[in-house]
């Protein structure tokens, strides 16, 4: 076993890298720095890491240990899980490879509006949700935001569910038609959302790749009908929404409604899904 200096005393055992990182020294102190950008394989990661966490990389070198992967300056040792690592070398080509690299997907969506047939520019409405389990043969994932959880149907277009593990994040981009009908639900329904395939048969004008359009039929509770602003407000397994209605036949049957009642409100959606690292 290799020994190193002590003190008054004698000898004693030198200290692991991985101690020494722990005790925030940096094993090879009298080596210049390697930048993290020359940090080999993992430059990528720790760049990505660095950027969204506002640390200057050029302080910064990196060091394998154990199952941690330690950014080090003779200053002070951070510790990055490689987990969290992983998540952002997912991440960080695909947001490469899309237009505009570099601007986050959700601030590009945000300000995007899609023209609907009847409704004239929709913007785009995106959030962010929890996974909290997947059910492959069906593609159902059981999603969670604000204490809410309910149900989604993941397209083909989405790729593999394979990866997708509980506690993972999805960003929802999605547009919506007018209300195409509404009608009462059966007696003790709950609130729940059903899918079905569709085609964009020109509802949705200037839609971005990978979206897919659906038709979307949720139960809930309804609250009211604004007759001046044309929209209806219910109560569904997302929590209070909002949707559109411009047809006269519609309208009638909203009239006739009474707050509380439960009812079937079917309308089409365009819906893009994104998996994010998690934070």
């Amino acid at each position: 076993m290799a020994k190193t200096a002590g003190g008054p005393g004698g000898d004693r055992q030198a200290s692991s890298p991985a101690r020494q990182i722990s005790r925030g020294r940096h094993p090879e102190k009298d080596r210049t720095a390697i930048p993290v950008h020359r940090a080999g394989r993992c430059d990528a990661r720790i760049a990505a890491y660095c950027e969204r966490r506002h640390i200057d990389p050029l302080r910064y070198s990196m060091v394998n240990s154990g199952a941690q992967v330690f950014l080090v300056t003779q200053e002070r040792t951070m510790s990055v899980s490689r987990r969290t690592l992983l998540a952002t070398l997912v991440a960080a080509p695909l947001a490469a490879a899309l237009p505009l690299a570099g601007a986050p997907a959700q601030a590009r969506t945000a300000a995007q509006t899609v023209d609907v047939r009847g409704l004239g520019g929709v913007a785009v409405d995106s959030f962010n949700v929890r996974v909290l389990s997947v059910d492959l043969p069906t593609r159902t994932v059981q999603v969670e935001r604000r204490g809410r959880q309910w149900r989604v149907t993941l397209p083909e277009e989405f790729g593999s569910l394979n990866a997708l593990r509980r506690r993972d994040r999805l960003q929802i981009n999605r547009v919506e038609s007018a209300l195409v009908s509404v009608d009462p639900a059966q007696r003790g329904a709950r609130p729940d959302v059903a899918f079905s395939t569709a085609r964009n048969d020109g509802m949705f004008g200037n839609l971005p790749a990978r979206w897919v359009v659906r038709n979307v039929t949720v139960t809930a509770r309804f609250t009211s009908f604004d007759a001046a602003r044309g929209t209806v407000s219910y109560e569904g397994p997302e929590g209070a929404r909002t949707v559109r209605v411009t047809d006269p036949a519609v309208v009638t049957a909203l009239q006739r409604l009474k707050k509380g009642d439960m009812v079937r409100l079917s309308f089409t959606e365009a819906t893009e899904f994104v998996l994010t690292p998690r934070n």
